[in-house]
């Protein structure tokens, strides 16, 4: 990023207010996100996750910033932060009241496109620091002084791939107006689940699962090596679980070429992430 355009970047706040306030235990999934990260400097960024959302017509600032506020609002998981106790456990606050960074960036008419793809390897690259640092940041690409592209930079620790995907369809449906009421699963919550004793019963039973699954995975891969076939390329394909046993979840960018659909799904395959919400469309670059 050359100086000018540092200097022609505008950087703000949006600010938030109202929502619950609370603290607990880290859910599985910010403990594992905080072990891996809180050691790894500037190379934390890896595990950044971001995704854009062209926008169908130009959108004034005002409306971009409101539908923030009503998402920031609505998933707790983007205004919690992490901390350490005295003995080494990590607990989550979640923040009733704060502001989002937000970088507003110009561009021409014809370089929308080019100018958010930008602005998202710049500030992809910059680390999160899950105790002191909200874990969303936005970025908004501007033309003729409407926004035209939002995008946006998640800490792993508030969200995954498919939790982005969640969040920008909520987005775009708030651009659109306010979402009726829905039961959420918020982090505190499943936290609560999790460290209960039927949630700490459903663990060793997924953990039986994946054992036995990865021994079978080396079972079969025994098996075939001694029946004299030619044993996989790679290595690892008989020391690790099989593909099918281990979730997706994106840490890079999942780019849209047209706003996300809502439907609600009857039957998924993966456990929801959150931001837990409709699943949007397929459709991505």
């Amino acid at each position: 990023m050359t100086v000018a355009q540092l200097w022609a970047d505008r950087r703000s706040e949006v600010a938030f207010s109202g929502g619950r306030a609370g603290s607990g235990p880290a859910t599985w999934g910010q403990q594992a996100i905080w072990d891996v990260v809180r050691n790894l400097g500037t190379d934390a960024a890896r595990y950044n996750v971001s995704g854009g959302l062209p926008l169908p017509s130009p959108v004034p600032a005002g409306r971009v910033e409101a539908a923030v506020r009503d998402l920031v609002l609505l998933h707790e998981s983007l205004r919690t932060r992490l901390r350490t106790t005295g003995d080494g456990r990590v607990e989550q606050v979640v923040h009733a009241a704060g502001g989002i960074p937000l970088v507003t960036r110009a561009a021409g008419p014809d370089t929308v496109t080019p100018t958010a793809y930008a602005l998202r390897d710049e500030l992809l690259a910059v680390p999160f620091d899950a105790e002191r640092e909200w874990p969303l940041r936005v970025g908004v690409v501007q033309a003729g002084g409407d926004a035209h592209y939002v995008v946006f930079f998640l800490s792993h620790t508030a969200s995954d791939g498919w939790g982005l995907r969640n969040l920008l369809a909520d987005f775009a449906a708030l651009l659109r107006g306010p979402l009726p009421a829905r039961d959420l699963l918020q982090p505190l919550e499943e936290a609560a689940f999790q460290t209960s004793e039927r949630g700490r019963r459903r663990d060793a039973a997924a953990r039986r699962s994946w054992r036995r699954s990865w021994a079978a995975a080396r079972r079969a891969c025994s098996r075939r090596g001694r029946a004299g076939r030619r044993r996989p390329r790679s290595p690892t394909r008989c020391s690790t679980p099989p593909r099918w046993a281990w979730p997706w979840t994106g840490s890079r960018a999942r780019w849209r070429s047209a706003p996300p659909r809502s439907s609600s799904p009857r039957r998924p395959r993966r456990r929801p992430a959150s931001p837990a919400s409709a699943r949007p469309s397929s459709r991505s670059w």
